[in-house]
């Protein structure tokens, strides 16, 4: 899934025209059958990937109206209506992938996905306890689930579910991400350090979070009067705004 901020990044990029020759090319097979069904869903997700959530939500209305029970659709619909911040609309199209998809840990993932866009971190919470409870390895709603905690200011539980999440999946980047800011919440700075640098090992990338860490380094080393490593991680950060 493509934030708003990704998506300009892409425009005008290999990655961009490809995804905009793959609607095209499903369009091309919706334009002779209006109710194609797998070219409907195949461009949905191009659209979502693209960022172009209003036509995702115009296509799965489409796919809506021909199958009237498919979860797949409403949960595309839930996650578009999500990313133009339309919670009610999500949290409601979310509930009808539940009821459609009770036995499935994914419909109470999403669930709780949006949940958590919406502030709504407590029950976000109990809906991920229902899709680890169906799927005990959910290394993902593990991680969701530490970061809701997170968002309730509870650093201490937070870790726990980042800690589960990566014994599941030790190369998963946002539990360990989010682990390191936990711990600097928590002015634990030498685990900060520790944790920053475990993130680092899997990371392949520079992003814009990765900035903000380098600051949140300079001052973690700061607090234990690592004055070297605190001017080291200054200049990175002032040489990534460059």
């Amino acid at each position: 899934m493509i934030s708003q901020n990704a998506l300009s990044s892409i425009k005008d990029t290999s990655g961009y025209r490809e995804l905009r020759g793959k609607i095209a090319n499903q369009t091309f097979f919706i334009d002779r059958d209006s109710t194609n069904f797998d070219a409907i869903v195949k461009r949905s997700n191009f659209e979502m990937q693209l960022g172009d959530y209003v036509n995702c939500v115009k296509d799965n209305n489409r796919l809506l109206q021909l199958n009237p029970n498919s979860g797949s659709a409403y949960c595309n619909r839930a996650l578009a209506y999500c990313f133009l911040k339309e919670y009610k609309k999500a949290i409601s199209d979310a509930n009808k992938q539940v009821e459609l998809e009770p036995e499935v840990a994914m419909s109470y993932y999403n669930r709780a996905y949006i949940k958590g866009e919406a502030g709504e971190y407590k029950s976000a919470i109990v809906d991920l306890d229902k899709a680890i409870a169906i799927r005990p390895d959910y290394y993902k709603a593990f991680a969701n689930k530490g970061h809701m905690y997170s968002k309730l200011k509870n650093y201490e539980e937070a870790i726990k579910y980042y800690d589960k999440a990566i014994s599941l999946n030790p190369n998963y980047l946002e539990p360990l991400l989010n682990r390191v800011i936990a711990r600097y919440e928590l002015k634990d700075y030498r685990r900060t350090i520790s944790d920053y640098n475990k993130f680092m090992e899997v990371a392949t990338f520079v992003t814009p979070e990765t900035n903000d860490l380098y600051l949140m380094l300079q001052k973690a080393y700061e607090k234990i009067g690592d004055k070297e490593n605190a001017e080291l991680f200054k200049q990175k950060a002032d040489a990534y705004l460059k």
